[in-house]
């Protein structure tokens, strides 16, 4: 092998191992943007990337992590006990793993949950700590059901053959999945 051929090899090594040793971060969300019906549930895929090294805290944040520099205290989901913000207590479950997939599920999806959501991993390694900038924005709607035949007053019996159409306000039918149940089951 010739010095040329060293330079060259070493060159490329010299580009390879910043990779391999220090990783890559990154969080990366499928949707950019999501819409559920108020009283549903909502779930946020989500994948990341991180130095080989152990993951010790998960963290889910809406509309922030920061405020300046200073990390808020309270989030929409936590692996810590008492980080997470009350509105959320019982209402977020963590799907993902502390390995790669970070996705989250919020249930009885409220008014108030709009917002733009991002996850943040923390690594035991200094300065392991990565809160992705960009995020999931969710919107929120009402669901509208028309039955036909119209009318309050219309008594539907047994037998009777009725049609039910379902309609939200602001959700495309793209972000929109429904499932109908008769006697709790799914239809």
């Amino acid at each position: 092998m010739g010095v040329e051929d060293s330079l060259r090899l070493w060159g490329a090594t010299l580009l390879i191992l910043p990779g391999v040793l220090f990783g890559q971060w990154a969080v990366r969300y499928p949707e950019s943007s999501v819409c559920a019906v108020r009283g549903s549930s909502v779930v946020f895929n989500c994948s990341y990337d991180y130095p080989q090294s152990k993951v010790d805290t998960v963290l889910w944040c809406k509309d922030s992590c920061f405020t300046g520099k200073a990390m808020k205290d309270k989030f929409v989901y936590s692996n810590k006990s008492g980080s997470i913000l009350p509105e959320y207590l019982n209402r977020t479950e963590y799907l993902g793993d502390k390995q790669k997939t970070c996705t989250v599920k919020i249930k009885d999806i409220r008014t108030s949950d709009q917002g733009t959501y991002r996850f943040r991993f923390e690594i035991d390694y200094p300065g392991g700590k990565w809160t992705s900038k960009s995020g999931v924005s969710l919107s929120v709607s009402e669901f509208k059901v028309r039955r036909s035949p119209s009318g309050e007053t219309a008594a539907v019996r047994e037998g009777d053959s009725v049609t039910l159409t379902c309609d939200t306000v602001s959700c495309s039918p793209a972000q929109t999945q429904l499932t109908w149940f008769k006697n709790d089951q799914p239809l």
